[in-house]
């Protein structure tokens, strides 16, 4: 019988043997933090009011609980939504229970138009601190005690809001194309006020760090797929697979919307680029020429899903 992921509330049935289930998972971290963690003593009574004031994410198997995750806006962190209270069955371990967990949080994050995961795990629990950086998870404050940990998620542009960070992230992005493409790439042509309108007609996500873009893409959907552009990371955010972040998200829009592919377009010169998209899971399906052009001057990329 397959897992089953459920949200559970304050009527839950089977609180008692959540609690359980948590007190296990923690009760090992004791000697390595030099006390025990107040998940080691929880109780039916404490999850079932956590449920009421956030939400509890429970990963049942043969009607038994076998994993679970609790969230809730962060008290520290704006615009992040805060998880705690992570369990997993030891007979359980190692069958993708955490990341599908962490699934639902950014799926339920992204909902709430939030842009992060945070979570904080004891500084001594080095153990987690690995697991979390396979998960997505980068350190963002540290003490003597405790690492508070961060995963930027895509967040949706809304028309209302100040455009001039993204387009300075863009120009800056693309920047090294200049001496190296003929046409001119078309950010030339872009301003603040430009990405504002767009944002009312197609979908602009950003990853956000300390409330600043630091990637983005513009998704416009067409009649047999998604198409993806602009696709850019700020130099200094770069090797920490927000790109690759970013295309997974346009990949669940677009099943989202029921197109069957991603498309993209890369300058012909960007050999990198295109090593890059195959890597990714695109395969060249055409060539264009801009006009005024009588040779190719960009390859068409799209990704079956």
């Amino acid at each position: 019988m397959s897992d089953t992921l459920l949200t559970a509330d304050a009527a839950y049935p089977r609180w008692d043997a959540v609690a359980t289930l948590t007190r296990d998972s923690f009760a090992y971290m004791t000697p390595l933090l030099g006390h025990a963690p107040r998940a080691a003593g929880l109780t039916a009574q404490d999850l079932a009011s956590a449920a009421t004031t956030g939400t509890a994410f429970v990963i049942e198997n043969r009607g038994a609980p076998v994993a679970c995750l609790f969230t809730r806006p962060s008290r520290d962190i704006a615009r992040a939504l805060y998880c705690g209270w992570l369990a997993t069955a030891e007979t359980h371990r190692g069958r993708g229970l955490a990341r599908r967990l962490f699934a639902a949080a950014e799926t339920q994050a992204m909902a709430q138009g939030l842009s992060a995961l945070t979570l904080d795990t004891g500084a001594a629990l080095t153990d987690l601190h690995t697991t979390f950086a396979r998960l997505g998870f980068q350190p963002a404050t540290t003490t003597s005690d405790v690492f508070t940990f961060l995963k930027p998620l895509p967040r949706r542009m809304t028309p209302s809001e100040d455009f001039t960070p993204l387009h300075a992230l863009l120009t800056d992005a693309f920047a090294y194309m200049e001496s190296r493409i003929d046409p001119p790439s078309s950010i030339a042509r872009m301003s603040a006020d430009s990405l504002r309108d767009e944002a009312a007609t197609k979908e602009i996500w950003a990853i956000e760090n300390s409330g600043q873009p630091v990637a983005c893409m513009i998704l416009t959907p067409k009649p047999d797929t998604l198409y993806l552009g602009k696709l850019a990371t700020s130099a200094v955010h770069r090797g920490q697979g927000l790109a690759r972040r970013l295309i997974a998200h346009a990949e669940s829009r677009a099943r989202a919307l029921s197109l069957p592919s991603i498309t993209l377009q890369t300058r012909i010169e960007l050999t990198e680029n295109h090593a890059t998209f195959r890597a990714l899971g695109f395969d060249q399906t055409g060539e264009t020429a801009h006009p005024g052009y009588d040779r190719p001057t960009s390859l068409t990329f799209t990704k079956t899903l």
